[in-house]
């Protein structure tokens, strides 16, 4: 067993200096450079990393001075609870997927090996789960010091620090936890027994409400270190539960057939492939691998497509077909991107205003590094392939608007609640704005997709299409100070988007 941990550290760590080299290169510690150049480099990312510190920390002290000492103690109370819902989610998530997932190299030599499952299983959870917990680490850091300011403003800076040092052990502990219930999951093999584990998560929350001091010790023992320091008991305690679920983890993992793991890790290995910068922005590319990983899965294809029929009929059988073999996703998934952008700009403008330029530049940067994939999954598909294309041969815009209807139905739901409590006296208003911006964030895509035939004969990257329209919209409503203008601006970006892609070849 340590022979093998030993083995697989050193491979771990041959991989970690070929990225290492390359990452220090991309951000300018070149090896062949002065010693004078590297001195430089390192001076300017330190003073970066110090300059964006120094940022997240005063939007926590701004934020801070808005909230009442109330509402302080009332989201200390909470925090508990908040802090269970988070486990039960990753919980949640983990079951739903193996999170076990070996690259393509690991599959071919490491899950064939006959290295012990358990030390695979360890080195896997310390790397995917080594950055995920120092970013979460920092920001329950900022957190933490948002809550205090209040109340200790002279020691915020301890507190913060006492809590970053206490998250890193509490969430690796957590992870660890439903790490190893997901690989009980993965040994049986029994379809009973695996719906069965889907009853864990309730139970947890049943318990935690019937004994709260064992379900919420987590977020307790949080919130106490937010308020008091912790004595030195507390946490020899909580390193000797960690090592216990470590332990555990390991004799679990032993038991876990690489087999059925290589099988899980095919699509996780397909995206590795594409490499840090790949997964970042070719968004696109790994919608579809999934699409296509999801569809393979499936044992039993529901529906199928007529075999007469004319150019309608085709096109409205590939949409409810798409649609329907994929669900729930095709109809979760544009709800809760919806959600998750609307919220993340509503917070953006509520917490900086909307008078600022910076607000609506994040604003931009969001819509545009986070673009909503589901919107044009089918119609990318029916005008990229020829032999799909040769049966559809309809406007570009009637084939765009057959197969991103419901998507955009269902994420104009997803971001309406957020839009509503920013303008809760303008329900109408706000249906009509959201509406028109997800219409524009899809026909924005689509125009990758094909040539327009008018003004630009060429292919119009969404990133350009949305800061375009992102200024006529945002800048329209800033001048006049209307939320209407804002919104006929979106209806006039609207139509033009639609008449360049209903003139447009594919």
């Amino acid at each position: 067993m340590l022979n093998d941990i030993r083995t697989l550290l050193w491979i771990e760590w041959k991989r970690l200096k070929v990225e290492g080299a390359y990452w220090l290169q991309l951000i300018g510690f070149d090896p062949d450079s002065s010693l004078a150049y590297r001195i430089y480099v390192a001076i300017f990312w330190m003073f970066w990393v110090f300059t964006v510190w120094s940022f997240a920390v005063d939007q926590a002290y701004r934020i801070s001075l808005a909230l009442p000492s109330d509402t302080v103690q009332s989201l200390l109370g909470y925090a508990p609870e908040v802090i269970l819902g988070l486990q039960l989610l990753y919980l949640v998530r983990v079951l739903r997927e193996s999170p076990l997932k070996l690259s393509a190299p690991e599959v071919s030599y490491v899950a064939t090996s006959p290295a012990s499952r358990g030390a695979i299983g360890l080195i896997v959870i310390v790397r995917r789960l080594l950055v995920p917990i120092l970013l979460f680490s920092l920001l329950s850091c900022l957190i933490s010091m948002l809550l205090a300011w209040s109340t200790s403003p002279d020691g915020v800076g301890f507190i913060g620090l006492r809590s970053l040092l206490l998250t890193i052990p509490l969430a690796a502990l957590s992870a660890v936890f439903a790490w190893t219930i997901a690989l009980l999951k993965l040994r049986t093999q029994s379809r009973i027994v695996r719906l069965l584990f889907w009853l864990i998560p309730p139970l947890i929350g049943v318990a935690a409400r019937l004994v709260p001091a064992v379900g919420l010790w987590v977020g307790t023992l949080w919130v106490t270190a937010v308020q008091t320091p912790l004595s030195g008991t507390v946490v020899v305690a909580v390193l000797a539960v960690l090592l216990t679920a470590l332990v555990l983890f390991i004799w679990v993992g032993n038991g876990v057939h690489m087999a059925v793991v290589a099988d899980d890790s095919a699509m996780f290995a397909r995206l590795q492939r594409l490499g840090l910068f790949g997964r970042l922005y070719a968004g696109e590319v790994i919608a579809r691998i999934q699409r296509q990983h999801r569809l393979a899965r499936k044992k039993r294809l529901r529906l199928s497509m007529p075999e007469q029929g004319n150019e309608f009929s085709t096109l409205l059988s590939r949409m409810v077909l798409s649609w329907v073999r994929l669900l729930p996703g095709t109809m979760v998934r544009p709800i809760l991107r919806g959600l998750m952008l609307a919220s993340a700009m509503a917070l953006t403008v509520s917490v900086s205003g909307w008078q600022t330029p910076q607000t609506w530049l994040i604003v931009l940067l969001t819509l545009i590094y986070s673009r909503p994939v589901e919107l044009i999954a089918a119609f990318r598909e029916d005008v990229s392939l020829p032999f799909v294309r040769q049966f559809l041969p309809l406007n570009p815009l009637v084939i765009f608007a057959s197969g991103a209807l419901l998507p955009i139905l269902f994420m104009s739901i997803g971001a309406l609640t957020p839009v509503l409590v920013q303008v809760p006296d303008y329900p109408l208003a706000a249906v009509l704005l959201v509406s028109l911006v997800v219409c524009a964030l899809g026909l924005g895509q689509a125009l990758e997709n094909v040539v327009p035939r008018i003004v630009f004969h060429r292919y119009i990257p969404y990133e350009y299409t949305v800061f375009v329209a992102g200024i006529l919209i945002i800048g329209t409503g800033v001048l006049f100070r209307s939320l209407m203008m804002g919104i006929v601006a979106a209806a006039v970006v609207v139509a033009v988007l639609a008449l360049l892609l209903a003139n447009s070849r594919s």
